[in-house]
């Protein structure tokens, strides 16, 4: 609800949403410049074993949901889509909004993990090079939106 009262006021106010597209975009340039640059060394998962695939779950559900990127990302990116003087209102559309992204993710990641991890644990290379196109298109996305909010 908090998020979703920020977002109403973050759609009417076109400068704040610049600034917070701004400085996400520059965070975004971080990570992809750090992703490029230091790409981590692939983890051997020696207690994987150990653990359940529910608890490996909810630690990843609890991890994606603390996360401060995914939050702003709903502050920045998901107040452009409300409609002023829908029958909806704004905290209805945001949620809504945030239902399918979090549907989204959830679909996308769990086929990439449930694929991924064994290849790259097999081919430390590729887990390498994966990370390196990870930060490029971090790099390309953070260069485009600084290009579309600073040079309009």
């Amino acid at each position: 609800m908090v998020a979703a009262g920020v977002a109403g006021v973050i759609a009417r106010s076109p400068l704040v949403l610049t600034v917070l597209t701004t400085f996400g975009a520059v965070y975004l340039l971080w990570l992809g410049i750090t992703a490029v640059t230091r790409p981590p060394a692939p983890g051997a998962a020696a207690d994987r074993a150990s653990q359940s695939w529910v608890r490996r779950a909810a630690k990843g559900a609890g991890v994606s949901g603390l996360n401060p990127k995914a939050l702003l990302l709903f502050l920045a990116f998901l107040p452009q889509f409300l409609t002023h003087g829908a029958a909806w209102p704004f905290a209805a559309q945001i949620a809504l909004l945030g239902l399918v992204h979090t549907a989204n993710c959830a679909v996308v990641y769990t086929s990439v993990g449930a694929t991924a991890g064994r290849v790259l644990r097999e081919r430390p290379a590729a887990a390498t090079a994966v990370t390196r196109c990870s930060g490029a298109a971090m790099i390309a996305i953070g260069a485009l939106l600084l290009a579309e909010h600073l040079l309009t």
